[in-house]
């Protein structure tokens, strides 16, 4: 018998874990109904015949599971890993696309950089805004300077993207077991839109990265038996929380999203906290939860504020890496007659340089986009913003001179291996296993998408969503490996008493 304080604990963890897998399995089931819907703009028959193909290769992907698990058929799923990677060096090597908007932006302020000339940064209205950006054009002007040309960014791109698969492999391996890790990592080696974004030259593939490493560390805290502060403390708890902070505040200098995973650690602990504390351990659990949130946030300031701070004592810019309107994104997100998208309407608000001002304009916009609208006005406003985010097709490959069909087709089949990891990530939420790793997926993964729903509608921005969720698709990869044992144990013991 369990003694009543071991009950509390277990329905309280019992009911919050149940929390966030339903919250957590609506929201993804919202976007697999979003993402199929955005299939059919370009013809029913051409939609039908892509949903054919997705039952299909879904299908397929789920017997490959069943058939090939067992751990002498790895050769087989390392195979598939290794030609993802070589699909990765071609593409960097031989893509040939246009270089457009933001893009093009930074590489010309990029190459201006690789010559000497910094002026840009304040000269440029786009720089003295968005100084965030300019750890990024540093990045590629280096580049630049080195190999002195375009096609060398495209290569690092490809460099990065393979780095993003051998991370989403460790953390795999730290978290399942080894033949989980490498199916899960296989299936995704070869998804088009990690592939394909190489041709964009953004911010996303190197954050990303970095994102992988502060949640590689993290998963050794969620994997502690306890949070209390005792002589590993250091070890266990303190210096993996620095360097998730630390990892986490680089991804943010070079897209400033990453403050989502700082939050997503604070949940997190609050999380354990309330899980696992009762009268006798709730003093030093509270201690233990703190210095480790304290360890996190100071190194990732630490990270930030260092680089602002060399900037502006480069000479480079006196606004450092600041973001000149943080709430620009939010009042385009917010923006009624392009459900979110990128509009015009409220530009007016970058006028205004202070921030007190910046805020009393946006108060004052925010009152006119949602005066006289009713609840079902909003309602199906962010209805059709989803749509917009999830729905419509992100055309992550984008090459020159190459036959209309072949392009659309590699983007609707990114588009459909992006449902099937929202499919296996829903399948993966029925699993009754529910530990501390798979609760911090979901609630860095609850925080992007919530980040989403308020700044502006663009498909490329759910790169971070879209990579915590191929990590939680690996709950489905093991739930489906789970389901096959159990049939193979049963078998066997029927079959035996048969005998």
């Amino acid at each position: 018998m369990l003694d009543r304080q071991t009950r509390v604990l277990n329905n309280r963890e019992k009911y919050l874990s149940n929390f966030l897998r339903v919250l957590c399995g609506v929201i993804t089931l919202l976007m697999i109904v979003f993402s199929i819907v955005g299939l059919f703009p370009q013809g029913v028959k051409f939609g039908l015949i892509m949903l054919i193909g997705l039952v299909f290769v879904t299908a397929a992907i789920i017997i490959s599971v069943f058939k090939l698990s067992d751990s002498k058929y790895r050769i087989f799923w390392l195979t598939i890993i290794l030609i993802g990677i070589a699909l990765r060096i071609v593409y960097s090597l031989t893509i040939d696309v246009s270089i457009v908007s933001d893009q093009q932006h930074c590489l010309t302020a990029a190459q201006q950089a690789a010559n000497g000339d910094f002026s840009w940064a304040t000269s440029d209205d786009y720089f003295v805004v968005w100084a965030y950006q300019i750890p990024f054009v540093l990045y590629e002007s280096v580049i630049l300077k080195i190999f002195g040309t375009i096609r060398a960014l495209y290569v690092f791109n490809g460099l990065f993207s393979i780095l993003t698969c051998i991370f989403i492999y460790l953390i795999f391996k730290k978290v399942y077991q080894k033949n989980v890790a490498l199916i899960t990592t296989a299936i995704f080696a070869c998804f088009p839109m990690l592939i394909c974004s190489i041709s964009r030259l953004y911010n996303q593939i190197i954050a990303g990265v970095f994102l992988l490493c502060a949640i590689y560390f993290f998963i050794d805290v969620c994997k502690q038996p306890t949070l209390f502060v005792t002589k590993k403390a250091i070890k266990n708890i303190i210096l993996p929380c620095a360097l998730t902070g630390m990892f986490l505040g680089i991804s943010n200098v070079f897209r400033p999203e990453a403050i989502i995973g700082v939050l997503a650690v604070v949940v997190w602990f609050a999380y354990s906290f309330i899980t696992k504390a009762n009268k006798k351990n709730v003093w030093t659990l509270l201690l233990g939860s703190a210095i480790g949130i304290l360890a996190a946030y100071l190194s990732y300031k630490i990270v930030n504020v260092g680089v602002g701070t060399a900037v502006i004592f480069s000479g480079i810019s006196p606004n450092g890496i600041s973001n000149g309107c943080i709430y620009w994104t939010i009042v385009c997100g917010m923006t009624p007659d392009s459900y979110g998208g990128y509009s015009t309407t409220y530009i007016s608000i970058l006028d205004y340089k202070e921030p007190s001002e910046q805020f009393v304009v946006f108060k004052k916009m925010m009152a006119e986009i949602f005066s006289n609208r009713s609840i079902g006005d909003i309602i199906h406003f962010f209805v059709m913003k989803e749509y917009k985010m999830w729905g419509e097709i992100y055309y992550c490959c984008e090459l020159n001179n190459a036959p209309n069909l072949v392009y659309v087709l590699l983007n609707n089949i990114s588009h459909g291996i992006y449902i099937i990891t929202a499919l296996f990530a829903l399948l993966g939420l029925r699993k009754r296993k529910f530990n501390p790793t798979k609760a911090f997926l979901i609630i860095l993964f609850l925080g992007f998408f919530m980040a989403l729903v308020i700044k502006e509608a663009n498909s490329p921005y759910r790169y971070s969503t879209v990579l915590v969720l191929v990590l939680m698709s690996a709950n489905g990869i093991e739930y489906l490996i789970d389901k096959k044992m159990n049939i193979k144990s049963r078998f066997l013991k029927d079959k035996k008493a048969i005998q």
